[in-house]
């Protein structure tokens, strides 16, 4: 397979730096082409790895939309059969774009957890290889560039914000960060909705909480193991909720102070940030902004409503 991961770009935000008193970056996933997210790196580190024999077998995984890409972006660069199963209620854009790649889409569940349920019964009926979006040492390596990257364009902050789903982009960039430097503070954002992690963290365990819809949709989801929260847990400092209205705020401030369109999970550090996260101010601080997949509707429905477009 062909390398294909090019750095993105960061840019300094004036708006966020203003609002928080910190010097404020933003990393922009969502300009990785052609996916317009940072799942593309996971991907392609763990379909590098394949096996002849088990490309010949396929592949096969669960997203809720930017992995699912991802996956089926890699398996057509490299011949590989993949088949994608996402929840029902996928934001078009996302399903289209996996279609778009050549994969195979199944759209079942109610949530992604339901869909990566079905996608385990598909794996062991098709003998197909699982590529897990995060629950994997290879998929957690290829998201860590990022913050590798970062610290280089930078030459280094005191803050990572970072959006938190199912915790593996979170535990990359925190071992990749801290590896160049120890003191480094990473700060893991979901949505209130479904903040598995921020309530486990709090507990100090794997702690059950309600999982409910988004609009950082591609951010819900239970934890999906012990060892995946502990593992979170001893790498990420601390994770905080943000509400439903302050992701739309982010997603309208990105639009209208920066010119980008990016999802509700890709807004999810703005958010936190714009909400007010102790201890930062006279930081520099870098935020991950990890995709760009919003429904045009969902956008719509935000502009119209901040804008009081009636």
């Amino acid at each position: 397979m062909p390398a294909l991961v090019r750095p993105t770009p960061v840019v300094r935000s004036a708006a966020l730096s203003e609002a928080s008193g910190a010097q404020v970056f933003l990393k922009l996933e969502n300009l990785l082409e052609p996916v317009g997210s940072f799942k593309l790196r996971g991907a392609f580190n763990r379909m590098s790895l394949l096996t002849e024999e088990e490309k010949r077998r396929g592949v096969v995984t669960a997203s809720a939309g930017n992995h699912g890409q991802a996956v089926a972006y890699c398996a057509s660069l490299s011949g590989v059969d993949a088949v994608v199963f996402m929840p029902v209620n996928t934001p078009k854009i996302k399903a289209e774009s996996v279609g778009r790649f050549g994969a195979g889409i199944r759209l079942e569940g109610a949530d992604y957890d339901d869909a990566e349920r079905r996608a385990h019964e598909f794996e062991r009926e098709s003998g197909r290889v699982f590529i897990h979006p995060f629950y994997d040492t290879a998929v957690m390596a290829g998201q860590g560039t990022v913050a590798l990257e970062l610290m280089e364009q930078t030459g280094g902050v005191d803050v990572i914000v970072v959006p938190v789903g199912g915790g593996g982009l979170a535990c990359g960039c925190a071992v990749a960060a801290k590896a160049l430097n120890p003191n480094i503070r990473v700060i893991g954002v979901q949505p209130e909705t479904s903040a598995p992690f921020v309530e486990s963290k709090k507990a100090g365990r794997r702690v059950e909480s309600p999982i409910g819809d988004s609009l950082a949709d591609a951010l819900t989801g239970e934890i999906i193991a012990d060892d995946m929260f502990e593992l979170f847990d001893s790498l990420v400092d601390e994770a905080v909720a943000v509400s439903e209205a302050a992701l739309a705020d982010a997603v309208y401030m990105m639009l209208k102070r920066h010119g980008i369109a990016v999802e509700g999970g890709g807004a999810a550090g703005v958010a936190a940030l714009l909400g007010g996260i102790p201890g930062v101010a006279g930081k520099r601080v870098a935020v991950i902004v990890t995709g760009r997949g919003i429904d045009p509707s969902a956008l719509a429905k935000i502009i119209k409503e901040k804008e009081n477009i009636y």
